[in-house]
């Protein structure tokens, strides 16, 4: 039975009125006069046990639990909850609408609008909701406190249950487990590079003169040494990533001519490893002026657009042989862009599919054995698909290929025009150079 089971067992008063609409029916009190229940509500133990308070109960909770009516306002909220949002006692909350007591911020402690609020959609949609990102504001003490947020729609009170855990604990541990990672990462990225400097000048046939096997040492040598030099570049980003060193900037943007620019820079390495690489279905080159038809604008960061992009024409170039295919191409609609990088390679088992974009993770076969890598691609461009409120999934068939989506929001074609004469008004104006004086 999990915590929402529990609190809704002893709550044994409805909230916002099991059967509200007949009640009102009726001529009962409606959500909003009806009172609160009061603090003698009991559960019965079974086998004729005593009566247990209900308000024992959630009062004896360490997660904050605040109930809501369908109006969303405060019915009933446990000592937990008052600690958590600042207030001293549980008469300066209840009544309350929760917009009041519960102010929510993203983990970057931007204020969660309202269109975005999880208890808003809730009480709009009848739907639940989790997250582990978010924190709550503090207002005795003004600080910002990270919580895991549970949002339960109660179709039988026509109410919603809110529990939220303090986990500054667990954060905490968790930024000095990044801090750590970041420092060790970027303390040994010198030394690595000037490792594979040195390989690298001793297999120049200009610097040095080595005979075959020595030559072959060194060159295994130098290419374990780039491998680590990008693995610890990769782990040096994602930490940034999550700590919130590094978030994206986001700019409006054609995703069509970004993306065209992209394929065509990868079409050498597609001819290197005779691999057919197309746009919607037009072969390219590195000479093409191929573009992707449908126009298509969004906000996000062009960077992170450009690397995830590149992470997935990097596995597809791997994992293809000589004489597959790579297709690349963009459709939308109103609400979103959609970007698909399919491919004929080797494919994913179906028991790996779904843990293919977890870090360190790599399938584990033959094929795949081969050609190495560390388990962060993958990982590192669905982390970056999420920053800019996207998503990154597979569908694949062992022998047939694989197929990545990317997808995130698109904006008008007139947002767009208002973004750009937005970032043009903020530039700083450049004053001219004077001319120089006539002699």
């Amino acid at each position: 039975m999990n915590l929402f089971e529990k609190i809704k067992k002893v709550m044994t008063t409805p909230i916002g009125g099991s059967g509200a609409k007949a009640q009102q029916a009726a001529g009962a009190p409606t959500e909003a006069t009806k009172p609160i229940p009061a603090a003698s509500t009991v559960v019965s133990g079974a086998g004729g046990a005593p009566l247990i308070p209900a308000s024992s109960v959630i009062n004896a909770l360490t997660d904050g639990v605040m109930a809501l009516d369908r109006f969303g306002n405060i019915r009933l909220v446990n000592p937990a909850a008052l600690r958590l949002t600042g207030f001293a006692l549980a008469n300066d909350a209840v009544g309350l609408n929760y917009s009041s007591v519960v102010a929510l911020f993203d983990a970057a402690d931007n204020a969660v609008p309202d269109n975005d609020n999880p208890i808003r959609a809730a009480l709009s949609k009848s739907t639940n909701y989790t997250s582990r990102t978010l924190k709550i504001f503090n207002q005795e003490q003004k600080t910002k406190i990270p919580v895991v947020l549970h949002v339960s729609y109660s179709q039988e009170d026509d109410a919603i249950i809110v529990v939220f855990s303090d986990i500054t604990d667990e954060v905490r541990e968790s930024h000095e487990q990044l801090a750590f990672v970041s420092t060790a990462s970027h303390e040994m990225r010198t030394p690595v590079a000037a490792i594979e400097g040195y390989l690298s000048i001793a297999l120049d046939p200009n610097n040095a003169t080595l005979d075959a096997r020595a030559k072959d040492y060194i060159t295994k040598a130098y290419n374990a040494t780039t491998h680590l030099g990008t693995l610890l570049q990769q782990l040096l980003d994602t930490t940034r990533l999550s700590d919130h060193q590094m978030t994206p900037q986001f700019t409006a943007l054609e995703v069509g001519s970004t993306l065209s620019d992209i394929v065509v820079l990868a079409a050498s390495v597609a001819a290197q490893k005779q691999q057919v690489l197309s746009l919607d279905s037009v072969p390219v080159s590195a000479n093409s002026n191929t573009r992707i038809k449908q126009l298509l604008y969004a906000k996000i960061d062009p960077n992170f657009l450009r690397e995830i992009v590149n992470q997935l024409l990097e596995n597809a170039f791997k994992y293809t042989p000589a004489g597959g295919r790579i297709d690349v191409s963009a459709v939308g609609n109103e609400q979103e862009v959609v970007i698909t990088v399919r491919d004929t390679g080797i494919g994913i088992p179906q028991a790996d599919l779904p843990h293919v974009f977890q870090k360190f993770y790599r399938v584990d076969n033959t094929d795949t054995r081969e050609q190495g890598g560390s388990g962060l691609g993958l990982f590192i461009a669905a982390q970056r698909a999420e920053a800019m409120g996207g998503k990154l999934y597979a569908e694949s068939q062992v022998g047939r290929g694989s197929v990545f989506y990317l997808r995130f929001p698109r904006i008008s074609e007139q947002q767009y025009q208002q973004e750009h004469n937005a970032a043009a008004m903020a530039q700083p104006a450049v004053e001219p150079t004077p001319a120089a004086p006539v002699v």
